[in-house]
């Protein structure tokens, strides 16, 4: 209703379609655009200036689902479990931003489920100053607050997801070239030279990230052999993050210390800590 507050109680149920309909309503980028949309009989119209803050408060369950980092099924479960507050709009729900933040936050900074290979890469490159492209602008903020986190260790059991170990035999004359190839990320000890670590990873191995659209194209190109008991070669294959990956030559030095920290060698995962501190 014209001059009423936006806080207002709706007083009949047109006007409770309108309200519940603003709710999910997105509004164009244009300045001073309008919406039309007949519910129920009644006709919504806004006019929109500039997005209104009664928008911001509320997510679609696809957006909530890419903020959480799960899927829209899980969405809907949690509403009807009364774990986030939402208003039934149409056919899909206005979930009311605040909960599904709140959430998020708590499912990435305590104990819980391990984080999802886009959310722990995430955190990796903005923990190296970059813009993870697989995030939205969203997920990337929510993110940031835990960087200090993933640099003192605290998050290290919820980054066991970041990538599937896979051991390869190769025959060392074609591990030089191996070594070189773009489609790596030298990470773990085989990044311990490059980043001065005072760890010899060794001409005679490699341990690196690999994305998984490329690890059938490295396998093929240098014969690797899956092994176990002569293994020469460490992959840890991503998956993919629908973004150009990898972006640099050495992983980033969260993921290294990370790796270092599994080492058998004693020597190795003491220097994966030392990692950790000097980022923090």
């Amino acid at each position: 209703r014209p001059g009423a507050p936006a806080h207002a109680q709706p007083k009949s149920p047109c006007e409770a379609t309108v309200a519940s309909s603003l709710a999910w309503m997105r509004p164009p980028s244009s300045v001073n655009s309008g919406l039309d949309k007949r519910i129920n009989n009644c006709i919504v119209i806004a006019m929109v200036a500039n997005t209104p803050r009664s928008l911001e408060r509320y997510l679609t369950t696809a957006q909530a689902a890419r903020l959480l980092g799960v899927s829209q099924a899980r969405v809907r479960a949690l509403i009807a479990n009364g774990d986030v507050r939402a208003t039934k709009a149409g056919h899909d729900w206005s979930v009311l931003r605040s909960d599904v933040e709140a959430r998020a936050d708590r499912d990435v900074g305590g104990g819980g489920r391990p984080l999802s290979p886009a959310s722990a890469w995430g955190l990796f490159e903005l923990a190296e100053g970059g813009v993870p492209g697989w995030l939205d602008r969203q997920q990337r903020w929510r993110i940031s607050k835990f960087v200090p986190r993933l640099r003192s260790g605290e998050l290290s059991s919820r980054l066991v997801r970041r990538a599937e170990r896979r051991s390869f035999h190769v025959h060392p004359g074609v591990m030089k070239r191996l070594r070189a190839d773009s489609a790596l990320m030298l990470t773990g000890a085989s990044a311990s030279e490059p980043l001065r670590l005072g760890l010899t990873g060794g001409p005679d191995s490699v341990e690196a990230y690999v994305s998984e659209h490329d690890l059938e194209d490295v396998v093929r190109r240098y014969f690797l052999e899956p092994a176990d008991d002569d293994a020469n070669v460490l992959l840890r294959v991503v998956p993919d993050l629908g973004s150009p990956w990898p972006s640099r030559e050495i992983a980033p030095s969260a993921a290294v210390a990370l790796d270092l920290l599994e080492h058998p060698d004693p020597r190795a995962r003491q220097i994966g800590r030392d990692l950790l501190r000097a980022k923090s």
